[in-house]
Parts: C-alpha cells; sequence; structure tokens
C-alpha cells in the first residue's frame, strides 16, 4: 500500500504514543470494536524522501520479525508490492 498526504500541517500533533501494526491491549484502546491487530509486514516507510528505521526508535514490540518470515509464499509486483498465495 502506498499513500501520501499533501496540505499545510508539517507534524502529527499527538498526545501519548503512536502504534504502528497493532496495540499492547486491543480491548480496551479500541472500546471491543476488533479482536485482532494487524499481521504481516510493514516495510520501507519513507517520510519526507527519508527512510525511517522503525527498529531504532521502538519502544517495545510484539512477534517482531523480518518480512522474508511473515510472507510465505508471494509473488513481488513491480512496484514492489506483493501478493501473498495461500
Amino acid at each position: 500500500m502506498e499513500g501520501q498526504s499533501s496540505g499545510i500541517l508539517a507534524m502529527l500533533n499527538v498526545e501519548g504514543d503512536i502504534y504502528l501494526g497493532g496495540v499492547p491491549d486491543l480491548e480496551s484502546m479500541t472500546a471491543g470494536l476488533h479482536d485482532h491487530n494487524f499481521v504481516g509486514c510493514i516495510a520501507d516507510i519513507t517520510l519526507n524522501g527519508v527512510k525511517l528505521d522503525m527498529m531504532a526508535n521502538a519502544i517495545d514490540g510484539r512477534n517482531v520479525k523480518p518480512c522474508e518470515q511473515w510472507i510465505k509464499r508471494r509473488k513481488w509486483l513491480r512496484n514492489r508490492k506483493y501478493r501473498k498465495f495461500v
């Protein structure tokens, strides 16, 4: 998945932590709306053209593995996205 946002804002104004992929206590943090966290691969995150090293700045992590260990049989597409076949 790729995305971008244009506008006048230059930073995120958040109170507390930012979670990428999942949260420590899903039940309380989503008020019971979701029953499972993200499962898959998050890679090559860039901000203003700079690749972010998420592992270097992570405070905590659960079930964090290199992407190759999450993706079983895969087919890489031209735009570097992948599609999983089960």
